[in-house]
């Protein structure tokens, strides 16, 4: 991206890539509009990629003698189109400019977004694609400005249809995307245009809602998908109500005092099943800390080299301190001491007396736990 940028303004300059007025639009009464805009174009988002979609259905099923032909047949609807409304033709950039300023008739404004996407969508199921990206961005500038004059029709004071434009093309890139953060990064830095910031924000993350509620695929997952290409989800983990760790903990453990001869515990911890550790308590039960594998060897080597001391240690000297978990403490808030501690197993202690109650593992908080 820097090097891009860098790049860019050498051959080009810094400019914004849409130069256009000033528009303020921070009163409650705008961020207002910028919901509904968001709402109605949220809609419009979903029906360009259901269009999309149709489209590429169609063709796939055309019959093989004719899917030859379809290039042709696309291109000669797109020049018939374009005999009429040559505004369709190229990446839309003059059109999009005229919209933001509030230089097109509110007739073209309702009419070429709609031929633009059937145009679009019916190249790219033929196999000569012109993009989605700026096409998307022409149907949403063309929508909202056909709005925005809409609006001026009703009430004389509502905003500039051009501010409505750039709403308009922020809410139809989030609505196709379902990525309204990035729609409002991208919308910012092609018109550089601060003081349109908190409605664009609020009509770009309402787009994306309502458009993904429509349609669950994005532009670009759908197309993923008919390429059978995985595309990952976030798991929703549906954690059992007041699924605590004390719930899912095992008591048969291997206990043993903190003051247990070194040499007798190590026989004890080199007995257990893999993965477990022994647990070392004081005279009260309470937990003080536990022996692993891993630190009684490098213990045992150190107090080897000293004459006589391997013979008087106790466990508490091999002891390794890890944090309990508390028997009240909820299982989803488990997993983040686990992660953190990265261990297999953690000591569950009472959480008022610290009596040591048993031990539990990562398998066993996450069992049956939908999404995990």
């Amino acid at each position: 991206s820097v090097t891009a940028t860098l790049v860019a303004r050498s051959l080009l300059g810094d400019q914004p890539g849409y130069l256009i007025p000033s528009y303020s639009l921070g009163a409650p009464s705008d961020l207002v509009l910028g919901g509904v805009v968001g709402v109605l174009l949220g809609g419009a988002a979903a029906l360009y990629v259901r269009t999309m979609e149709a489209a590429t259905d169609l063709a796939g099923r055309a019959p093989r003698q004719v899917v030859a032909l379809l290039p042709l047949i696309a291109l000669l609807a797109v020049g018939g189109i374009a005999s009429f409304f040559p505004q369709i033709l190229g990446n839309g950039y003059g059109q999009v400019k005229a919209a933001l300023v509030g230089d097109v008739p509110l007739g073209l404004l309702v009419a070429l977004p709609f031929l633009k996407m059937l145009a679009s969508a019916g190249s790219s199921a033929a196999g000569v694609p012109g993009g989605v990206f700026t096409p998307s961005l022409f149907y949403g500038a063309m929508l909202g400005g056909a709005l925005g004059s809409m609006a001026h029709l009703v009430a004389a004071d509502a905003p500039p249809s051009g501010a409505f434009a750039l709403l308009g093309m922020g809410a139809i890139l989030a609505g196709t995307t379902h990525a309204s953060v990035s729609a409002v990064l991208i919308l910012f830095e092609l018109t550089r245009d601060y003081a349109v910031i908190l409605p664009l924000m609020l009509t770009c993350v309402v787009a994306a809602a309502v458009s993904k509620r429509l349609e669950p695929e994005s532009l670009y997952t759908a197309a993923l998908g008919r390429r059978r290409v995985s595309v990952p989800h976030l798991r929703q983990v549906a954690w059992p109500p007041g699924l605590r760790v004390a719930g899912r903990m095992h008591t048969e453990i291997a206990v043993a005092p903190s003051t247990t001869p070194l040499r007798r515990a190590v026989v004890t911890l080199f007995a257990l099943p893999a993965g477990q550790d022994l647990y070392l308590v004081d005279p009260g039960h309470r937990y003080l800390g536990l022996l692993t594998i891993e630190r009684v060897r490098a213990d045992l080597s150190r107090l080897a080299d000293t004459d006589g001391q391997i013979e008087l240690a106790q466990a508490a000297e091999a002891m390794e301190t890890v944090e309990p978990l508390p028997a009240d403490l909820l299982a989803r808030d488990a997993i983040t001491r686990f992660a953190s501690e990265r261990r297999a197993w953690l000591p569950v202690v009472h959480p008022g007396t610290g009596e040591l109650l048993g031990a539990v593992s990562r398998e066993d908080v996450e069992r049956d736990v939908p999404g995990l």
